[in-house]
């Protein structure tokens, strides 16, 4: 027996805990993002602008359910799941 194995123990269950950990966020947001909705609210593409230069609010975006993310603000939710969100 060597002395690192106690060590190498402990980087197996923290790697492990990890993993569970970043699988459980992504099957959590797959499952806010299966009952999403269109936001109400309109967002610009930056494609549609006006005579003056400006752009027009022309796109409706897929939302996770409950999360909330502007480039302004967000919920809980959103500020949380805002890695995955920006994929």
């Amino acid at each position: 027996m060597s002395g690192n194995e106690p060590r190498s123990r402990n980087a197996v269950r923290v790697a492990a805990a990890l993993w569970s950990f970043m699988g459980l966020y992504v099957i959590s947001y797959f499952g806010l993002s299966l009952f999403g909705d269109y936001s109400k609210f309109l967002s610009r593409s930056g494609k549609l602008r006006y005579g003056s230069g400006l752009s027009a609010a022309d796109i409706r975006e897929w939302q996770p359910y409950g999360l909330v993310k502007y480039s302004d603000r967000c919920n809980f939710l959103g500020a949380f799941y805002s890695p995955l969100v920006a994929i």
